[in-house]
């Protein structure tokens, strides 16, 4: 994974493949938990800011079950508007 930059806004997917019960949430670089509304297997997407560890971590909650196949990480990079009149 490359560097995660503080304050930059990331867009985080997991594919839950298999999901029986429980809360899975998401922490990118060291920032706030962002939960994810884990309702059965599939692709669920966040968008997140960036924090001060160079990381990604899934934060589940006691009573989850399921599995998760993959996680990708990509930083949201918007360019400039430009306005003419």
């Amino acid at each position: 994974m490359g560097d995660v930059v503080e304050g930059r806004t990331y867009t985080v997917e997991v594919v839950v493949s298999a999901y029986t019960a429980g809360i899975l949430a998401v922490k990118l670089g060291g920032s706030a938990n962002e939960p994810l509304s884990v309702t059965g297997p599939g692709t669920y997407t966040i968008q997140t800011l960036g924090g001060t560890v160079d990381n990604v971590q899934l934060a589940a909650g006691p009573n989850f079950v399921g599995a998760v196949s993959n996680i990708s990480v990509r930083e949201i990079i918007s360019d400039p508007i430009t306005v003419s009149f």
